[in-house]
């Protein structure tokens, strides 16, 4: 009877598809179902067409430090498959003997490792990742032939299924990696939440500000402002915003007053227009700007417009919202001296006025927080 070696390796399949670690499993099961010398899975970056990892089983496993490290760049048949049509495709046959016997991967790594033939396809591409099998024959071993017949068949349909899986559960991590290192570095606190108010998702300048509890909470997982009057509105802005009305404008702006006489938060709350697989329920972005932290800071300023020191510490007071004689009594200094440091900032920026040296300033981006502020 004749054996489907697809289902040996079926348990294990899905385990690497979670966990690539796991894939030597699933190559010695296909290498043992089909009397083969070895096999190996790769995952190419198609963008610099480097083989960025991969997993072997056989003679090649002890050669996959070199492989990586050197053999992948001359890798021919790797290219081959990267732009040859599905389905498997036997090594000696594609490409020409005349070439192969003067080829270093050819002669170095693959006869080397005692390979004499390999039988490869392309599983997937996803991206700009392509994933390839290869199934090696021993050097004298009986050829299993380029297409192998139905269970052969079978094994690259459901390896191709498994490598798509992979790299598409790849992909998504990664870009939900970036994504969340890039809301990280925003001076600008990012909130995702229910029309309930329950949060979902938030960035890291956000947890500092609510875990500094001077103006907004999340109690029992909901967001919500200290004062009974912002909370009311906050919660009528969320549930506004996820209302879903047609022909409707639900983006809202609000002022949350803060503890201590700090500078109120500026929040905009709008429709997020998207939807997950497992939560349908529409929700709102919740942008929280703190004015202290957005103003840009003095060796920034410095940086931006090549201002002195001095220039850029008034900078940065004007910037928080301080008048020259409050500067003057902060810092000691002669009011006609801040004048003559002003004038200076302002040609430096390339305006005349110091209302609009003050619009310049304030849509400066602003590094991102390292730390909770001080309390």
């Amino acid at each position: 009877m004749t054996v489907d070696p697809s289902m040996h390796m079926m348990a294990g399949l899905h385990d690497a598809v979670l966990d690539p670690r796991e894939w030597p499993v699933v190559l010695r099961s296909l290498v043992e179902t089909l009397g083969v010398a070895g096999a190996a899975y790769f995952v190419r970056d198609n963008r610099s067409g480097a083989i960025e990892w991969a997993s072997f089983f056989g003679p090649t496993t002890g050669f996959k430090s070199e492989y990586l490290t050197h053999f992948s760049s001359l890798d021919p048949f790797a290219n081959l498959l990267a732009q040859g049509a599905p389905g498997w495709t036997r090594l000696t046959q594609s490409l020409p003997a005349p070439m192969l016997r003067h080829d270093e991967w050819y002669n170095d790594f693959v006869m080397m490792s005692g390979i004499g033939d390999v039988v490869g396809a392309r599983l997937a591409s996803v991206g700009s990742h392509t994933a390839f099998f290869g199934i090696h024959e021993g050097i004298g071993q009986n050829q299993i032939g380029p297409s192998g017949g139905p269970p052969l068949d079978r094994v690259l349909a459901r390896l191709s299924k498994a490598a798509d899986v992979q790299l598409r559960l790849q992909s998504l991590g990664w870009s939900s990696a970036v994504a969340g290192h890039a809301l990280d570095q925003l001076s600008t606190g990012v909130i995702v939440a229910e029309g309930s108010g329950r949060v979902v998702e938030m960035n890291g300048l956000a947890e500092q500000i609510l875990r500094r509890g001077d103006g907004l909470a999340v109690e029992n997982g909901k967001l919500r402002a200290l004062r009974v009057f912002e909370a009311a509105r906050l919660s009528a802005s969320i549930a506004a915003a996820t209302a879903n009305q047609v022909g409707v404008s639900t983006s809202s702006r609000i002022l949350i007053g803060r503890r201590a006489g700090r500078r109120s938060y500026i929040l905009t709350v709008t429709p997020l227009d998207v939807r997950f697989g497992f939560h349908d329920d529409p929700v709102a972005l919740i942008l929280v700007v703190d004015p202290d932290e957005r103003s840009p800071k003095a060796n920034e300023l410095a940086e931006y417009f090549g201002l002195s020191p001095a220039e850029s510490r008034l900078a940065a007071h004007l910037v928080s919202g301080k008048r020259l004689a409050g500067i003057s009594s902060t810092t000691g200094l002669a009011v006609s001296t801040l004048r003559t440091q002003l004038r200076s900032v302002l040609k430096k920026v390339g305006v005349e006025r110091q209302a609009d040296l003050l619009r310049v300033l304030a849509s400066l981006p602003s590094s991102p927080t390292q730390g909770p502020a001080p309390e």
